[in-house]
């Protein structure tokens, strides 16, 4: 499905509202086997629409749940990775299409 993404933080530090730009892309949320963790982890994806390869708008998240669902509008929490480094992420999504 086509949604708007806000990321809430940025390097697991708050962003104000102001500073929250939005990502359009298609979400893809499913398990994966994460080599690093020895485990399987629910994860969730923003593929950029204008990447023919498939490639990702927004860090990947792991261990991804859903906080709330309301409408075309739900919350995701989970991990990224960036740089070398694991800092918790919380995701605002808007359904723009189906």
């Amino acid at each position: 499905m086509k949604v708007e993404v806000r990321c809430i933080r940025s390097r697991g530090r708050p962003l104000p509202p102001s500073e929250r730009p939005a990502a359009i892309g298609r979400l893809r949320i499913q398990e994966d086997r994460k080599h690093a963790l020895g485990r399987a982890t629910l994860c969730a994806r923003l593929e950029n629409f204008a990447d023919p390869l498939g490639g990702l708008a927004l860090p990947e998240l792991s261990d991804v749940h859903l906080l709330w669902l309301k409408d075309r509008q739900l919350r995701l929490a989970g991990v990224e990775h960036v740089d070398g480094c694991d800092f918790a992420q919380t995701w605002d999504v808007q359904v723009v299409a189906c």
